[in-house]
């Protein structure tokens, strides 16, 4: 009876501490509420650049935004914009069109505290103006395109506008630039445009010239202070253009031709 007590004891005092042992296991540590901080001078937060400049906006970032975390000491973000203008994947943005999108930077814990900063990207067209009249069109990886001049008298024996662009062709492919005939305009009135039909060897640099005749522009435009345009890249002699910089011509900065 003894031996029985003893051992019913024992288990009594095993239970009793196992129990005890479990209740000290359960303590829960305090769950993270807090949301990461994302460091950030607004003036990064609002990007504008020319249309035809390459914008990576991984790259961009990459030296302008901090995260830190008040548990996390490892922590990054994610860059999300209109997918109809940036590449996640590779984070290149699309400056073939004028544009204005938003985008934000996002971070997110273990926890699932999330915070974001919202930013904004304004791509603009390439404008020859009395200020700039021989701008960069272009300068990446297919070439770089520079305006040398923008004219207007009689060429040839026709009196037209006349942009001759500076060509350094960067590819292993001819490439030629010139105004679309499709898609050059003044006051929503489409008109023809003309170019010397040649293209530039891989490796060198030249010039294409690109004409707009005073014949094919109809009383009916009225007055215009403008031509709204784009120069068009092509690789070979007829073949679709794969780039398109979207550009104005304003009329004022128009130089008078002379032999």
């Amino acid at each position: 009876m003894k031996n029985k007590f003893l051992n019913v004891l024992s288990c009594g005092l095993v239970t009793s501490m196992l129990l005890t042992g479990c209740a000290e296991k359960v303590k829960e540590e305090p769950k993270d509420t807090e949301a990461p901080v994302i460091k950030v001078d607004d003036s990064a937060l609002s990007i504008e650049q020319n249309c035809g400049t390459e914008l990576n906006l991984k790259d961009y970032f990459k030296d302008k935004v901090e995260v830190t975390d008040n548990v996390d000491k490892d922590i990054s973000y994610k860059i999300s914009a209109n997918k109809d203008y940036y590449e996640k994947k590779s984070g290149d943005v699309d400056t073939n069109e004028v544009a204005e999108f938003k985008g934000k930077i996002t971070a997110t814990d273990k926890t699932g505290n999330k915070t974001s900063k919202e930013f904004s990207v304004k791509l603009n067209p390439i404008v020859v103006s009395v200020d700039n009249r021989t701008p960069v069109v272009y300068d990446g990886k297919y070439a770089k395109i520079t305006v040398l001049s923008f004219r207007h008298g009689n060429i040839d024996g026709i009196d037209e506008y006349q942009i001759r662009f500076e060509v350094e062709n960067r590819m292993d492919n001819s490439l030629e630039v010139y105004l679309p005939q499709n898609n050059t305009s003044i006051n929503n009135y489409q008109i023809d445009a003309y170019y010397t039909i040649n293209s530039i060897t891989p490796g060198l640099t030249g010039v294409m010239e690109c004409e707009i005749y005073d014949e094919d522009i109809p009383d009916s435009v009225g007055h215009y202070t403008q031509i709204n345009t784009y120069a068009s890249l092509a690789k070979e002699d007829g073949e679709k253009s794969f780039f398109n910089i979207p550009m104005i011509l304003n009329v004022d900065a128009v130089e008078p031709y002379s032999n």
